[in-house]
């Protein structure tokens, strides 16, 4: 059974706390043990370490994994390099003092595997390549890994359609106009309940909890069932809304004046991949109206030419988030589960 996290700030930036949630594996499990670290989308601007799918985390407690879910600095108010660094020092904290902070030997840092997740994935691949230890491995799930090739500087062709996103746009207008101007207060996260936020019945909630192994009441005492403010619902809108105008491109900039280092930290990082690089495997819908499936056949061809075991799962005919309904008994998570398995065997 999944027991509540423990909270752990693992950094301060820009007069923030950065923290992150530990979840330990089933008591009783072996130590130490592997462990999975989730990095959430949300187009860099909403979401935090909350915005946990659920299959993962189950997958991690079927395994006897430990999970690991982390907060960063969100664009626009902080640029989009901010969220490597706080991910790079996330990691540093977990392979180099969670286990000294828990007191005992909860974690093997050469067994991390490391889940990017939608917006995630840019942040996901530069930890595959930066990271000291380096990752063990690397699922990159419908992965923004490239900011340029992904030309979210452009209108999207096809609008995502969210519930009150029109009448909102004056409230994300003003956040992006803060935030350039410098008046924006930086934010390490924006709560986001995505099964409340799609709008999704109680029942289908209950349902995807219990081919998880939880109830709808645990999943509400380890904190991943909690209401959304008003406010946090409209800031969770700023990622569709910033994708369907084309305003994400700028918004990764951060405020005027700032100078985002890209150099060390690059948008396009496929020149960083090496035979080093962690093995990788991708999953992807065909029909991504907000990450084109290119990019993952781009990132696996990538990865292949450096030398890097790299497989791609191809989600025929699927959008994004396909995976919100799933449990470690799809056929995809097994065969995520398998290709984890081999690797951390190897």
């Amino acid at each position: 059974m999944v027991t509540a996290p423990q909270t752990f700030t693992y950094s301060q930036a820009s007069g923030l706390a950065l923290q992150l949630d530990y979840y330990a594996p089933p008591s009783g499990s072996a130590q130490p043990a592997p462990f999975l670290f989730s990095i959430h989308g949300g187009g860099g601007s909403g979401g935090d370490r909350k915005d946990v799918r659920l299959w993962s985390l189950a997958l991690a407690q079927a395994k006897a994994w430990g999970f690991i879910s982390a907060d960063y600095r969100l664009i626009p108010e902080c640029d989009a390099t901010c969220a490597v660094q706080d991910m790079l020092e996330a990691w540093r904290f977990t392979t180099q003092q969670l286990n000294a902070t828990v007191g005992e030997e909860v974690i093997d840092a050469a067994k991390g595997i490391v889940l990017g997740i939608s917006a995630g994935g840019w942040t996901a691949t530069l930890l595959g390549a930066m990271a000291e230890p380096r990752p063990a491995a690397y699922v990159n799930m419908y992965g923004t890994w490239d900011l340029i090739a992904g030309e979210w500087g452009k209108p999207a062709p096809v609008p995502m359609a969210i519930p009150g996103i029109e009448q909102a746009k004056p409230f994300l207008d003003g956040i992006i106009s803060q935030a350039k101007a410098g008046a924006g207060k930086p934010l390490s996260g924006n709560y986001l309940n995505i099964f409340r936020f799609l709008q999704l019945p109680d029942a289908a909630i209950e349902q995807i909890c219990q081919a998880n192994g939880l109830s709808t009441q645990q999943l509400q005492e380890i904190g991943l069932d909690a209401p959304m403010s008003q406010e946090q619902v409209l800031r969770n809108m700023l990622s569709p809304y910033s994708c369907n105008e084309g305003l994400l491109d700028g918004m990764a900039e951060g405020p005027e004046g700032n100078k985002a280092d890209w150099e060390k930290y690059p948008g396009s990082p496929a020149h960083l991949f090496d035979a080093k690089y962690p093995p990788t495997i991708t999953l992807h819908g065909t029909k991504d109206v907000l990450v084109p499936f290119r990019l993952a056949e781009q990132l696996t061809a990538a990865l292949e030419k450096a030398g890097v075991r790299a497989e791609l799962i191809v989600m025929e005919g699927a959008d994004h988030m396909f995976d919100i309904a799933w449990h470690p008994h799809v056929e995809q998570v097994q065969q995520v589960a398998a290709f984890l398995d081999s690797v951390l065997k190897a």
